[in-house]
């Protein structure tokens, strides 16, 4: 079931993240959660793999895709289109200083009608993200990646949400 307050939504989905890394392909299916809340998209998971798991959230506002990874490993990346922006990666033993050169980013998603009148419409499900960058560690490239999420509602969440 999908809730929705004026200025907020939230639905359970099912995530397909693809990603590309110096042409290696990986493609993983997830459970997660979508949710818009004050004009910024959110989708929340867990990855778990090998007995260790690590909660993501993906933010996009105000044209900035920012990914954060929290758990045995922890991670904050930061994305803007033409951009090069200081994040950081670590686990018990190593921090690193990490960058992400952006050289593209790509939202799309299903609107819905805004609730006030006059008001501009929310974004929906389905929705799709997707980000090309370059990292860089010590001011030296380290690779460059494709990241293309896609959510979408779970079936058993189909719930209309007009």
């Amino acid at each position: 079931m999908q809730e929705q307050t004026e200025n907020s939504s939230k639905a359970s989905v099912r995530i397909k993240l693809d990603s590309t890394a110096d042409g290696e392909k990986l493609s993983r299916e997830l459970n997660g959660e979508w949710y818009y809340r004050n004009n910024g998209i959110y989708v929340r998971y867990t990855e778990s793999e090998e007995g260790h798991s690590v909660r993501t959230l993906v933010s996009w506002k105000d044209g900035v895709l920012k990914v954060a990874r929290r758990g045995d490993a922890e991670s904050d990346q930061t994305f803007a289109l033409g951009k090069r922006l200081p994040g950081y990666y670590a686990n018990s033993q190593v921090r690193l200083n990490l960058d992400t050169e952006t050289t593209l980013l790509r939202v799309v998603s299903d609107t819905i009608p805004g609730k006030a009148e006059g008001a501009p419409p929310q974004p929906s499900l389905p929705l799709v993200l997707e980000w090309h960058y370059s990292l860089w560690a010590a001011d030296e490239q380290a690779g460059n990646f494709i990241v293309r999420l896609h959510a979408e509602r779970r079936e058993d969440d189909a719930e209309d949400e007009r």
